[in-house]
């Protein structure tokens, strides 16, 4: 069956990506008629009937809260009152833009935010010819553990896509369903399939997940292949399959001494994840460990709907919008506030070089809404815009005065090759200065601080003016590791930075 998923999937993919291609030279007309669509169908929803405009344009930028009053009552019934259709999941944001947020999942949305996903497939089919003639690990979430007073799951979207499918598609991924049912599965069992099978690619979010499966596989490989061949351990949890590994494989695997992943996997050729902001210094960290495997970008994605088709290439971040994806507008991030509505552009309008903040439209009843994500548009695809995630609008400590971002930080570490791991950025104890909290204690953190200071003060004036007048400065303190923010998921968005201490 493993030798037949390739051909029929790319004969269907490449349909879908004739599609997306003529849809991209046809940009505007597929946006507008995306758009009306939309219009039809939420101005019959209960929130937005006799509020909502016919001309998008017509329409209030919104933010969450809102929608907080119309979520909560949503959450008590079986329909999301934004668009009339009945609530089918509960997806969980990561709270990197503050508390976390539970957007409603419906038909309409969930074929919105899957259509991203074949013309994806066929970049990838076409680039690297392994890919599916030999299974791929899919680092989703694990299944719901909380329902809502309706019975509906409430969990993170990776997990809902991994248990929907399609069954063709399905029988070409390493996990089972069953060692998603619960964390501490996930924990014990993942990585003990994977190895158990050759693999072609990986997809995660982010970098974070593949350096946790880095330390479950290459880290602890003599224990791992003890696992695989411990009749008594797999007896212990006889709910999960035993994992299938040939003779040949195993004997391979036995006489292996592994220095990277592609030791362990020689037919895996890619790694699909995000490779933009945070997540670029997150790969710096992990890359030696990974071996020559190409790092391929993942699809610009939020809760609130995804918006990109990706290169499939090595060397091209970010990826294509879909024009019949999420609709967007642009802010230009140097922009007036005032008339922020006037200010939108549409894709078309937007040019190549320059940064905006990203509203969104989607059929899940969200109009012009700011997810407050900054984006860079790098180029077009016939009329669409090629874009990449650059940081959270959000991603800034603000100590009153003025502001430093998140990218500014962490660039000043890598130009010293400090590794993020074990570190966040928050204002000190005393409000008045940027602190380091660490509980990594091998560095010589005096050194590292001079240096960072050195480097704020040449690339953000306002730092300059008021360090010059000793009112701010770089600090640090070693804190434990159990003082550490721990992600919220296996494929949480990376958070290095807080406006207040987290413990």
């Amino acid at each position: 069956m493993q030798k037949r998923i390739r051909p029929l999937l790319f004969f269907f993919t490449s349909i879908q990506y004739a599609i997306f291609v003529f849809q991209c030279f046809f940009y505007k007309r597929t946006y507008n008629k995306n758009w009306n669509k939309t219009y039809l169908l939420l101005k019959k929803s209960p929130f937005w009937q006799n509020k909502i405009l016919e001309e998008l344009s017509a329409n209030k930028v919104t933010h969450y809260s809102d929608y907080e009053k119309p979520l909560h009552e949503s959450f008590a019934q079986e329909k999301n009152l934004l668009n009339n259709e009945k609530t089918l999941f509960w997806s969980q944001s990561a709270g990197t833009t503050g508390s976390k947020k539970l957007f409603p999942i419906t038909a309409s949305f969930q074929k919105q935010f899957q259509i991203t996903t074949p013309p994806l497939l066929f970049n990838i089919l076409r680039n690297f010819k392994n890919f599916l003639k030999f299974p791929v690990l899919y680092l989703a979430e694990t299944n719901p553990v909380e329902i809502s007073p309706t019975g509906v799951g409430i969990g993170f979207i990776s997990n809902y896509n991994y248990r929907n499918i399609p069954p063709l598609l399905k029988q070409g991924y390493v996990l089972p369903e069953e060692v998603l049912s619960n964390g501490q599965d996930f924990k014990s069992y993942a990585h003990l399939y994977a190895v158990a099978s050759p693999m072609s690619g990986i997809f995660a979010v982010t970098p974070l997940a593949i350096e946790t499966f880095i330390k479950r596989t290459l880290k602890d490989y003599p224990n791992v292949i003890a696992k695989l061949q411990d009749d008594q351990f797999w007896q212990l949890n006889s709910k999960l399959p035993r994992p299938t590994i040939s003779k040949k494989r195993i004997e391979y695997l036995k006489k292996l001494k592994p220095k990277t992943l592609k030791d362990i996997w020689p037919e895996l050729d890619f790694i699909c994840c995000w490779k933009t902001s945070v997540c670029f210094y997150q790969w710096q960290n992990i890359k030696e460990d990974v071996g020559n495997i190409a790092n391929i970008d993942a699809t610009y994605s939020a809760t609130e709907g995804w918006f990109n088709v990706p290169f499939a290439n090595p060397k091209i971040n970010g990826g294509t919008l879909h024009p019949n994806a999420v609709i967007l507008e642009f802010l230009p991030e140097n922009h007036d506030v005032n008339n922020i509505e006037q200010q939108l552009l549409k894709p078309w309008e937007i040019e190549i070089g320059k940064k905006y903040i990203i509203h969104i439209t989607n059929v899940m009843g969200l109009v012009r809404y700011n997810i407050q994500d900054v984006i860079l548009c790098t180029g077009k695809f016939f009329n669409a815009p090629i874009v990449e995630f650059l940081y959270k609008s959000s991603s800034q400590i603000s100590l009153g005065t003025f502001t430093i971002g998140e990218n500014e930080l962490l660039e000043a570490l890598a130009i010293q090759k400090i590794p993020i791991n074990n570190l966040f950025f928050a204002p000190s104890e005393s409000g008045q200065n940027i602190c380091i909290y660490t509980s990594n204690h091998e560095i010589d953190w005096e050194e590292a601080v001079t240096k960072i200071d050195h480097y704020l003060i040449e690339i953000n004036d306002p730092y300059r003016n008021y360090r010059v007048k000793n009112d701010v400065k770089i600090s640090y303190k070693k804190i434990s590791e159990e003082q550490i923010p721990k992600p919220a998921h296996n494929q949480s968005k990376p958070k290095f930075l807080y406006q207040k201490i987290p413990f």
